[in-house]
């Protein structure tokens, strides 16, 4: 019928805006690992890409499986203000609590180790700045708010890429890895307030009450 031809032709393009939406975005971090190797000296690229490593196992930590959760959980209530909000309050309790769980574990490697206690402030930081994108990426998943998405889902890669360019091109600073890492882990924190004015029609709920 034309009602489940108009349907299945929606989500077909709503499921090509994303899939762009995601390339686009690996082509992003691509570019910034290009370009950051071709700042750095062969050692401390070295350097970069092994404290880089550590990124994914901490952001698994951080994450705590809620995005997947959330998408399970959050979906079926996106219409009942006091259920999403109870859902919503829960998880950001959640949050608290594995980024808790980050700082003793950043604290004990860091009196194990004597690793630099700025460098292990970067990869924690980085790995809940990626695991709060990944939160909101599942609410508007959730919320099927796939052209929102389509505009979230690169914005961590694209003011990374946009802030190691501007500041390699347009100051005198010569960058280490050490800025380059700073400029990975904590860049895509200003993108958050672009989350919630984004969300401002999805009116949502987060407290239980």
């Amino acid at each position: 019928s034309f009602k489940e031809e108009f349907f299945r032709a929606s989500m077909l393009r709503k499921s090509a805006l994303v899939s762009i939406s995601k390339a686009f975005s690996s082509l992003m971090n691509l570019v910034f690992m290009v370009y950051s190797v071709n700042l750095l000296t062969k050692t401390e690229n070295g350097y970069l890409q092994f404290y880089l490593g550590f990124v994914p196992i901490l952001l698994a930590v951080a994450e705590f499986g809620l995005p997947s959760a959330m998408v399970k959980f959050l979906s079926p209530h996106t219409e009942d203000p006091k259920k999403t909000g109870a859902i919503l309050a829960s998880s950001s309790i959640v949050k608290l609590y594995t980024i808790l769980i980050l700082a003793v574990l950043g604290v004990g490697f860091f009196f194990q180790s004597q690793e630099d206690a700025y460098i292990i402030f970067l990869l924690i930081t980085g790995a809940v700045v990626a695991s709060f994108a990944s939160f909101f990426e599942s609410i508007l998943v959730s919320y099927r708010s796939y052209g929102y998405m389509s505009l979230w889902t690169p914005l961590p890669n694209a003011i990374r890429l946009g802030l190691l360019i501007g500041v390699s091109r347009f100051t005198p600073f010569s960058l280490s890895y050490l800025e380059i890492l700073t400029i990975y882990s904590i860049s895509p924190i200003f993108i958050f307030a672009y989350f919630f004015w984004i969300t401002k029609s999805l009116n949502l709920n987060w407290s239980a009450s």
